[in-house]
């Protein structure tokens, strides 16, 4: 495979061009907090300098450009940043560029592009470029294709390609997060930063993160997070051959100064070159650093200092100015003689609202570490060791899938998704209560969203979505079964409870006249209320009158004061019974007052 190198490069300012520029606003995120008024001012104008390099009081490096090529078996992209010249004239877009390993440059800008901020590219040669101004990462393949990664960005900044898992990992500035795009996921790193610029990882899945203002942050692999080394300002950050950290920092030597140094613990050791302003430095398996000086408007902007140690030299980029960003592309990069993971996990079964753990085996590598991808919506997965700890919400049921990957250091990482069935919980407190010729089943309502009830009795099947039912009763004792179904086929346990005869209390109304009065009317829906707070969903009315009048009369009367109290008992959301008998009732007792009666069982 052909490697190669990507610069971010800003073009040169045309001689006609004046030197002054209006500020870009990525120049400002990088002043420290805290300095003078004046002091900052001056930063701005500085960076911005950088960034467009308009002003060149300041000056480039005196160092002649070399004329030696990139070291073999190298290339790279770089890029330049955007930059508007005086408001007459035109703008200037960015560029990207490939730089071949014998140095000749190949024009590679994505369409559409605004405002790059960082580069990085995939040991086969595919660029991934993060717009902090449209808010995303454009990923042009090796082959030319051009697409959209990630969702839910905010001003992505440091971008860094895993190349062990296929994971792009980017500093989503704006949203103070590292985030990961993998298999089309975006998935959350880690929250609560300050304002993360730049991000690498080691084979041990630990990723440090160059923190603005809050120096270099260290996340291992299980998400927790302590700080590095002496530093408060960082840029940007890199790996070594040994695995020494590569800091791009400023203000840590000196006041308003920028410096390219390594860190194994103690006190860094900065690198010497010609570089005033380093915007990105870069380190290949070989050991030569590469650093971009966003300051200098010549075709050496970028520098090299080589693995064997020395002050830096210039390299000469033809048709490159300001390079912002290096991103390398360097076939030992990629893992080569890797094992192999295998992973197994078995199918689960799980009730809504309830946790399991369920054991993943990891073949192929000792120390493998999981991590969950993605999982269904309703289901919570975490990963802790070989196992994956799942817990899914009251009101979810139906089919979940979870993905997790496996990495350990020298194997191939692997992904795997596995199937996790939740059945809606059982409702428990089942009642079947006769009502005259009537049965009345009540259960507690499932949390389960859209749950679907099926109540079985005598081999009769009634499906709700009511918390209760009323049919025709069946033979006293007889047993009711009441099962909660869930999306995709998936059912509770049947919860069952035998029929009772009529055991509620019995609410005697009697009247004078045949209309109800305001303060019988009170009575009866202080009654029916009464009666639901008890837990009773259906009510039997029955009204009786004196024998004075024919059966047939009597039997209407009896049945409108019936329907008349159970309009009433409705208001209570009760199900409502009426019948009419036609006769006195036993328990008016030949008493005038109570010769008409309305009976509620």
């Amino acid at each position: 495979m052909v490697s190669g190198l990507v610069v971010l490069n800003i073009l040169r300012k045309p001689a006609h061009m004046s030197n002054t520029a209006r500020p870009l606003n990525t120049a400002r995120r990088f002043r420290p907090a805290g300095a003078p008024r004046a002091a900052r001012a001056a930063l701005v104008v500085a960076l911005v300098a950088a960034g467009l390099g308009t002003v060149t009081s300041a000056g480039p490096a005196t160092a002649t450009p070399a004329t030696a090529p990139i070291p073999t078996g190298h290339g790279m992209f770089v890029f330049e940043r955007p930059r508007s010249m005086d408001e007459d004239g035109p703008d200037l877009p960015p560029a990207v560029l490939k730089v071949a390993p014998d140095g000749s440059t190949t024009n590679v800008t994505p369409t559409g592009l605004i405002s790059p901020v960082s580069i990085t590219a995939s040991p086969a040669g595919d660029l991934f470029v993060a717009d902090s101004m449209q808010s995303s990462i454009i990923k042009v393949s090796a082959a030319g294709a051009q697409s959209s990664l990630g969702s839910g960005l905010n001003e992505p900044n440091g971008l860094w390609y895993d190349g062990y898992t296929g994971g792009l990992f980017v500093a989503d500035s704006g949203n103070s997060r590292v985030v990961e795009i993998i298999n089309g996921a975006t998935i959350v790193v880690a929250t609560g930063l300050t304002q993360p610029a730049g991000i690498v990882g080691d084979a041990a899945g630990n990723l440090y993160v160059a923190d603005w203002g809050d120096g270099l942050i260290k996340i291992d692999a299980h998400g927790h997070r302590s700080a590095i080394g002496p530093f408060d300002y960082v840029r940007n950050v890199d790996l070594d051959p040994h695995g020494n950290l590569v800091v791009d920092d400023y203000n840590r030597i000196s006041a308003w100064t920028w410096a390219v140094e390594t860190y194994a613990g103690g006190t860094p050791t900065p690198f010497t070159g010609g570089w005033d302003v380093s915007y990105s430095a870069k380190m290949d398996h070989a050991g030569n650093l590469f650093v971009a000086n966003g300051n200098d408007a010549s075709s050496g902007s970028l520098w090299m200092v080589p693995a064997a140690g020395g002050s830096g030299q210039q390299l000469d980029i033809p048709g490159s100015a300001n390079i912002q960003d290096i991103a390398l592309v360097d076939d030992a990069s990629e893992p080569r003689s890797l094992t192999a993971l295998h992973v197994s996990v078995h199918r689960t079964v799980l009730t809504a609202g309830e946790s399991a753990d369920v054991p993943v085996s990891i073949t192929g590598a000792h120390g493998a570490i999981l991590r969950i991808v993605r999982a269904t919506t309703g289901l919570t997965a975490t990963a802790s060791g070989a196992t994956v700890h799942l817990r899914a919400a009251a009101s979810f049921s139906g089919n979940a899938r979870v993905t997790l990957r496996a990495s350990a250091t020298g194997a191939v990482p692997t992904s795997t998704t596995f199937r996790v069935l939740v059945n809606p919980p059982a409702v428990h407190g089942v009642t079947a209560i006769r009502h005259g010729a009537r049965t009345a089943v009540t259960w507690p309502a499932s949390p389960t969203t859209g749950a679907v009830y099926l109540v079985r009795h005598a081999g009769a099947r009634h499906r709700t979505r009511a918390d209760h039912l009323v049919v025709p009763g069946g033979r006293l004792r007889g047993a009711w079964a009441v099962t909660v179904l869930g999306r995709d086929g998936t059912r509770s346990a049947a919860v069952r409870a035998l029929e009772n005869g009529v055991a509620v209390h019995t609410v005697h109304f009697a009247n004078r006249s045949s209309a109800l009065t305001a303060a019988e009317r009170q009575q009866i829906v202080a009654a029916g209320r009464r009666l639901a707070r008890l837990g009773y969903r259906a009510v039997q009315v029955t009204g009786f009158c004196a024998r004075g009048g024919t059966a047939a009369f009597n039997h209407r009367l009896s049945l409108a004061r019936a329907k008349a109290v159970g309009r009433l008992l409705h208001r209570a959301h009760l199900h409502v019974i009426v019948a009419g008998q036609g006769t006195a009732h036993p328990v008016a007792g030949g008493s005038a007052a109570n010769r008409r009666a309305v009976i509620v069982t």
